[in-house]
């Protein structure tokens, strides 16, 4: 009995991948753990197809990441975090997104974790990168061209708590090696590597 091929048709994103205007294809993540200052270096690589033309920025939840450097396609971009800091003010200002300077972020990431979501780093779209985008999307009502991609590359350090934890062999078991495990769920990968969603 032979079974006969079924080609699926691609399902169109969900709402909220349309909403921030791009798809992650892949994702790449290299760590190096030094395990005596209990401290993670890594980069985060997201290969992403942008679903709109007029897609200026790229948000990525940041916990208690201390970042180093950002690149899309290999430019350095001007990266920016927003924080979700509640105002005691009134209801309607309970929530306002600040703009602070990368360089103030590494200093308020570990004390803005503690909220409910922690900041979120801001990456700026290059403008060549943008312009480039204006020119592949034929027309308004097309669909985004399947061959365009954007690489987003954030370096990056962390001394995460509460989602990370390591295991250290007894002195007398010197041959077994120490090792480290983390959470990857929603809320909690965020202190450990730049993620999305």
């Amino acid at each position: 009995m032979t079974v006969p091929f079924v080609r699926e048709e691609p399902r169109p994103p969900p709402p909220a991948v349309i909403e921030r205007g791009w798809q992650v294809e892949r994702a790449f993540v290299g760590i190096e753990i030094d395990f005596e200052r209990s401290q993670l270096h890594g980069a985060v690589e997201y290969i992403i197809r942008p679903l709109r033309r007029d897609l200026k920025e790229i948000r990525l939840h940041s916990g208690q990441c201390k970042v180093i450097t950002c690149q899309v396609n290999n430019f350095v971009s001007v990266s920016e975090v927003l924080s979700v800091k509640p105002k005691q003010k009134s209801v309607e200002e309970l929530i306002k997104h600040e703009k602070i300077r990368l360089e103030d972020f590494n200093m308020q990431a570990q004390q803005l974790n503690e909220e409910a979501h922690g900041p979120n780093l801001c990456i700026t779209i290059p403008f060549e990168i943008r312009s480039d985008l204006q020119k592949q999307f034929a027309g308004k009502n097309q669909p985004p061209p399947e061959d365009v991609e954007i690489t987003i590359r954030v370096e990056y350090s962390t001394q995460p708590h509460a989602s990370t934890g390591a295991i250290f062999p007894a002195r007398e078991n010197a041959e077994q090696m120490p090792y480290m495990y983390a959470d990857g769920r929603f809320g909690f990968a965020q202190d450990w590597l730049p993620c999305f969603d």
